[in-house]
């Protein structure tokens, strides 16, 4: 499965020239504008969702935004439905496969290993933009793909 999405997030990369660490925020926005969805932040919500084409996001930091819009943008091209239906063990497979396509898209594999050798956790998450506990979980991805 995490292979999938390893290789969907690299077909993305390519496609819309995402090669700079941290991935602009900008860059995932216009992604979303290409696709055609509009992006609204609402203050008073703590989850992300997508209703039809518009992205209900909630107000965050700059680095959990990221992660948010990524996780978003891994349900836009991963899956094909509309969640509010998805039995609940549905739904965690698919918010298990999007936060999976969040830390590929915004971790980069090759990069990342090379990082891991040098940088504690806090450079790490400093240099890609994202949480701290983004990047704990990035480093339990590393040995699905070797698998």
């Amino acid at each position: 499965m995490y292979y999938f999405i390893s290789k969907k997030v690299a077909e993305i990369h390519d496609e819309f020239n995402i090669n700079t660490f941290p991935v602009p925020i900008a860059d995932i926005e216009q992604i979303l504008i290409d696709l055609d969805y509009d992006i609204m932040i609402l203050p008073d919500i703590t989850k992300a969702c997508v209703i039809g084409d518009t992205i209900m996001m909630p107000y965050a930091e700059t680095p959990e935004y990221r992660r948010l819009l990524a996780h978003e943008v891994g349900h836009i091209f991963l899956h094909d439905f509309n969640s509010f239906r998805q039995n609940p063990f549905n739904t965690r497979k698919c918010e298990c496969q999007a936060e999976a396509f969040a830390a590929y898209f915004l971790i980069e594999e090759s990069l990342f290993l090379e990082d891991l050798k040098c940088l504690y956790d806090e450079e790490l998450a400093e240099k890609y933009g994202v949480p701290i506990e983004f990047i704990l979980f990035r480093k339990t991805l590393i040995d699905h793909l070797a698998a």
